[in-house]
């Protein structure tokens, strides 16, 4: 029994299935999944409400010096403001509620899943192996993918409200600025393929750190009595060098997306003001609507300088729902047969007949063994350490 490669790529269908699998674990939530998401979109609506209200502040106050307008429109804000906070604090308290449901129904699965693999598949992995696969993987999966979608759903319908203000306001200058931003977020397509190479060696090294705490943990004893401290000690360092090396490679493989985009915006900004200012002279829209154009611009690129950092959380993410679907989709090595018989107790004698056995490929521990052992008799297999006495007493559990 194998597991998929954790970097390995997913065809369109394999997606599509996986995706399928997380409904039902979101099915029982789905009203509170979906008013998390929902209200997710008036949060980042109202971002426009600031940039939309100081073309007429600017217009009639600072320019027409009219006061009657002087005092609705910081009202206006105000309100608007209070209500996107309330509503900020209802999609995050929603958005925790759900991911920790699903969570919990996931790793309760993925649990049961762990105490159907067989001995030997334990054998196979250290405990830091083991805990990521069947507990890491599930906060990845749910936590970061449901706390990134709301992020990018807001900052979606603020991009969208915006982007509307930029176009009310000014469209020559929208058109050069949305033109930017599409420039600005092309080298989020690249992310998933560089995040393959390095995940499931980062992966490895944070299992390897759990696995070095959890060894120590159990083998303290053991530690003292032989002065291991200083051996531990060396290897712990190891690890922590590896772990560091692969973070600082990540970071050098994804992290470079949120400053290039930094660069890039920057020469939409200048080219809106460069443009402005030549439509103001020109008086093709007034000084009012080019403020109101510049704050919603500024508000517009601010989120989206950010969004590649959300954007690797968000792959990352749907790696991990990937490798859970992997460990749910795997068959134990060892299962009953149709119709098998249940153990009653009632058994007089227990028969080994012409056994072998090998834990790996053409290497035998166990050669043509044959042995019958009577109800209330005691036998004793004696031996050399590791020639197969434990091996002989494991098979009767299925262990192997």
């Amino acid at each position: 029994m194998k597991l998929k490669n954790v970097t390995g790529k997913i065809t369109r269908n394999q997606f599509i299935y996986n995706y399928r699998r997380m409904w039902p674990y979101v099915k029982p939530y789905w009203f509170r999944a979906l008013m998390s998401v929902l209200l997710a979109i008036p949060v980042g609506s109202l971002d426009a409400v600031i940039a939309l209200s100081l073309k007429p502040y600017m217009d009639l106050v600072m320019v027409e010096k009219s006061i009657q307008t002087a005092w609705y429109i910081p009202l206006a804000i105000i309100l608007f403001t209070t209500i996107q906070g309330g509503l900020t604090y209802a999609t995050a308290y929603l958005n925790t509620w759900v991911g920790a449901k699903i969570t919990n129904l996931l790793k309760f699965d993925l649990y049961q899943k762990m105490l159907a693999f067989e001995t030997d598949f334990f054998n196979k992995r250290n405990s830091g192996d083991v805990i990521f696969m069947f507990n890491n993987n599930a906060d990845m999966a749910c936590a970061v993918l449901l706390n990134n979608l709301k992020t990018f759903v807001q900052k979606l319908f603020t991009a969208i409200s915006l982007i509307g203000v930029l176009f009310y306001t000014s469209w020559q200058l929208a058109l050069v600025c949305v033109t930017v931003l599409v420039v600005a977020l092309l080298p989020m397509t690249s992310v998933r393929r560089k995040l393959n190479a390095i995940m499931g060696k980062s992966i490895q090294a944070d299992s390897a750190l759990l696995t070095t705490y959890n060894e120590s943990f159990a083998g303290n004893k053991t530690i003292i009595s032989y002065n291991l401290e200083e051996c531990q000690k060396e290897k712990f360092n190891c690890v922590l060098d590896n772990v560091f090396k692969l973070r600082i490679k990540m970071l050098q493989r994804t992290r470079w997306i949120t400053p290039v985009m930094h660069v890039i915006l920057s020469f939409g900004i200048g080219l809106a003001i460069w443009f402005g200012s030549y439509l103001i002279i020109s008086g093709t829209i007034t000084a009012g609507a080019f403020v109101s154009f510049l704050t919603a611009l500024i508000m517009l690129y601010t989120p989206m300088k950010s969004l590649g950092n959300n954007f690797n959380s968000v792959v990352m993410a749907f790696m991990a729902i990937e490798r859970v679907f992997d460990i749910l989709n795997t068959t134990p090595g060892i299962i009953d047969r149709p119709g098998a018989r249940d153990f009653d107790g009632k058994m007089s004698t227990i028969t080994f007949k012409d056994l072998w056995f090998e834990y790996v490929p053409n290497v035998p521990v166990l050669k043509d063994i044959n042995l019958t052992a009577r109800r209330g008799e005691t036998i004793a297999l004696v031996g050399n350490s590791g020639g197969g006495k434990s091996t002989l007493v494991g098979l009767l559990p299925r262990f192997y």
